[in-house]
């Protein structure tokens, strides 16, 4: 492969970035601006737009089955990834009411109608769309099949999809790269808490809680040298707990109003933090 030297031109890329996390309470949007002026020079980003769309209820619950039961087919499998045949405008009212978009198409409507809702042209103001899908399935360590030890890791939101339908160039499955490459595919913090968070003196630890947390080490003064990995369960198991709770009604502590409502029971924090 030829590694291209640099051109001498400044770096100016706009981003739109999607993801879905464990939560699965919706589909993050953000575009951001990545500016840099040389290699050597801090690579800086300013976000410019972000939100949020809910997964359509039946989608979500199809999903969350299939991961729960580990029962589904190759056909339904293709069908969530995508979304079965061409939809005109009218029949995407009709599919929302009476079974959900699937994620390929769910994903790419979302973008569009990001775009419509915050005002700005996706062609003129979109140089790559960075499409992270929902998670399935995750086997970051290896498990006996057939004979041979496998990792292996199941996204899905086909980005095909997604660049057929808005017409901009799209990027997806980094966590298959990155366990190509020998690490877990999960979490994938290191690259950009080693850019923004390493201090030339200091050691540097970075705690992410999302519905998983994980944890990014930066040894100083090199952002190569960091190394992240997921501490254990974040917020998903309070998620499961608010829609129990809820009968349904709210998908997560929004701010944390509820959990401050409450009164902290030391007896458990306790015994919890006594744990290795």
């Amino acid at each position: 492969m030829t590694i291209k030297l640099w051109s001498g031109k400044p770096l100016s890329l706009k981003v739109i970035d999607t993801n879905a996390g464990t939560s699965m309470d919706g589909l993050d949007i953000a575009h951001v601006h990545f500016t840099q002026k040389s290699p050597d020079a801090p690579l800086k980003m300013r976000l410019l737009r972000a939100g949020e769309v809910a997964f359509d209820g039946a989608l979500k619950k199809r999903v969350m089955r299939l991961i729960r039961t580990n029962k589904t087919s190759p056909e339904e499998i293709s069908m969530i990834n995508i979304q079965v045949g061409k939809l005109s405008p009218s029949n995407w009212l009709r599919l929302i009411k009476i079974r959900g978009m699937q994620l390929g198409e769910f994903a790419a409507n979302a973008i569009q109608h990001f775009a419509e809702d915050h005002h700005f042209n996706l062609q003129e103001e979109v140089d790559i769309i960075a499409g992270q899908g929902q998670t399935i399935w995750h086997l970051p360590l290896p498990h006996l099949f057939e004979g041979n030890q496998i990792r292996a890791h199941l996204d899905m939101a086909e980005i095909s999809i997604i660049a057929a339908r808005t017409g901009i160039t799209a990027l997806s499955n980094f966590r298959v790269s990155d366990m190509a490459l020998g690490r877990q595919g999960c979490p994938l913090f290191v690259a950009w808490d080693g850019l923004c968070a390493t201090h030339p003196e200091k050691n540097v630890a970075v705690q992410n809680i999302g519905g998983i947390a994980n944890i990014t080490m930066l040894p100083k003064g090199d952002p190569r040298l960091g190394y992240d990995f997921d501490t254990g369960p974040g917020n998903v198991f309070i998620d499961g707990a608010i829609r129990y709770f809820t009968k349904g009604e709210c998908q997560y502590d929004k701010d944390g109003l509820m959990g401050a409502a409450g009164k902290v029971d030391q007896e458990i924090v306790h015994e919890v933090l006594q744990q290795p």
